[in-house]
């Protein structure tokens, strides 16, 4: 199992970190909004490290120069409706631009045009969820992804809505599975708060996550609901990892040198060398909790152990490329890989 407090406490030092990206956070002028107000409020909750912060509508801090701006409206509009939610913004109202919806605490909410009174959004809104929501239409990132389940979806097909039923009744079943490992449960869930369904019919199942998307994670659901249970595990820990590298980068600059990757099977950037070996460890520690007397368990578990092992060893003989926050990942992810070694 997951040592909670530790991974927490780099979590909390992330979201400290964050005040870098708030220092230049500007809303954009089409809200008509008080952006002073907005940073303060943000500001207090970076020096807070509170959790609230690690939130996907944070992820417009990041987004200045890289979203179409109708992208970044709707993020930015999004990022003041959640902190009203959380009583944290002194703010009566802003302007909407256009129509859009947003994705609060496992519900969609539809925000129309014009002058929105945010006191107005007190009986729709739900209280802040405390497990990952299924945003079946990627309303939290407010742009498109061609691996999204919605973007290779005709909605009107009858196909579509067996496979909505599908996704839905496995994102239950994982939900279910999770909440029987409660030290899993509380790992997973002070990490990632959003699963967006992907779908790629020509690569095989596919799963991701990103440095600059908070506490969302895309996967593609199989029919298994151990699989489901490894790949959300393995994309919460690569949103652990992303947290550290809030901090401090994890190898030394411009240290470009490609190493054998043991899980990929491939040479690969150090950093992502490190990145497989912390989410191989965590997946390890759960196969291990689930059946270990399954024999295919047992099998998957000795393959991983293997991998693991080497991963490490390149990652100790490389050691001196890690900055002092690389070798700290480094260090903690071996000292929980010690139970399966």
């Amino acid at each position: 199992m997951p040592n909670f407090e530790k991974w927490d406490k780099i979590k909390k030092n992330g979201i400290r970190s964050l005040s870098k990206w708030i220092n230049s956070y500007e809303i954009d002028p089409a809200l008509k909004s008080d952006n002073a107000l907005i940073r303060t409020t943000l500001h207090t909750l970076a020096e807070q490290a509170s959790g609230h912060l690690y939130n996907p509508f944070t992820s417009t801090l990041f987004t200045n120069n890289s979203s179409s701006r109708k992208t970044k409206i709707i993020q930015d509009a999004s990022l003041i409706i959640y902190l009203h939610q959380l009583k944290q913004l002194p703010l009566q109202n802003i302007h909407i631009p256009f129509c859009f919806r947003t994705f609060l605490s496992g519900s969609t909410i539809k925000i129309e045009e014009g002058t929105l009174e945010l006191n107005q959004l007190d009986v729709i809104l739900p209280p802040p969820s405390n497990q990952p929501s299924l945003d079946i239409c990627n309303y939290t990132l407010g742009q498109s992804n061609t691996q999204t389940w919605i973007s290779r979806t005709d909605l009107n097909s009858k196909k579509a809505e067996n496979e909505l039923n599908g996704v839905c009744e496995s994102y239950s079943e994982l939900i279910t599975i999770l909440n029987k490992y409660d030290n899993w449960t509380k790992w997973v869930n002070n990490i990632t708060s959003v699963i967006i369904p992907l779908y790629s019919p020509d690569k095989g199942y596919v799963s991701g996550s990103f440095k600059n998307t908070l506490s969302s994670i895309g996967m593609e659901f199989s029919t298994s609901t151990t699989y489901n249970f490894k790949i959300l595990v393995h994309e919460s820990a690569h949103l652990y990892f992303h947290t550290a590298e809030f901090f401090e980068d994890l190898v030394v600059p411009n240290h470009t040198k490609e190493y054998w990757s043991p899980v990929k099977l491939c040479p690969r950037p150090l950093r992502m060398v490190l990145l497989a070996y912390h989410a191989l460890v965590f997946m390890g520690l759960l196969l291990n909790e689930l059946n270990p007397s399954h024999q295919k368990y047992i099998e998957e578990l000795k393959e991983y152990k293997k991998r693991i092992i080497k991963s490490k060893d390149i990652l100790e003989k490389t050691r001196p490329y890690l900055t002092d926050n690389g070798k700290f990942i480094l260090d903690l992810t071996s000292k929980e890989a010690e139970p399966l070694l």
